[in-house]
């Protein structure tokens, strides 16, 4: 099984209620993570070699600061799937799905707004399949 190379992302946010169903539709229904218990973070996710947790905002931080997130895709195929799980979630694509050369000649991706339209990501690239880059 392919892990992301994620470890665990903390995102502070000021809706927490919203970020929490959001999270969880996304990475319960479709990642396929295991909801958390936390005594730190409002909430948190784990699964695929990867943890995310919410957190309220501190005294002067921006809600979804963070410039994005990527998520690792086990196929391209995974990518055009979750497409199709986005629109019946109402979760708006950014950019995508497509092939984005200027990144890597084998990068494939979906750009997608998350809570507070913190900027998020669903990429393939197939040394992550145990495949030699190229």
């Amino acid at each position: 099984m392919i892990n992301s190379v994620i470890h665990h992302i903390g995102i502070g946010l000021r809706d927490l209620g919203a970020a929490e169903s959001f999270f969880d539709r996304l990475f319960t229904q479709f990642l396929g993570l295991e909801k958390e218990t936390t005594t730190e973070a409002v909430a948190g996710w784990k699964g695929r070699g990867t943890r995310f947790y919410i957190y309220p905002l501190s005294a002067g931080e921006t809600p979804g600061s963070l410039q994005h997130l990527a998520f690792t895709a086990r196929s391209r195929a995974e990518v055009d799937r979750f497409c199709e799980w986005a629109a019946q979630h109402r979760v708006r694509i950014t950019s995508g799905p497509k092939s984005y050369p200027e990144y890597d000649r084998d990068y494939y991706a979906v750009f997608f707004a998350g809570p507070e339209n913190l900027r998020l990501e669903f990429v393939h690239l197939p040394e992550f399949d145990g495949k030699p880059a190229l």
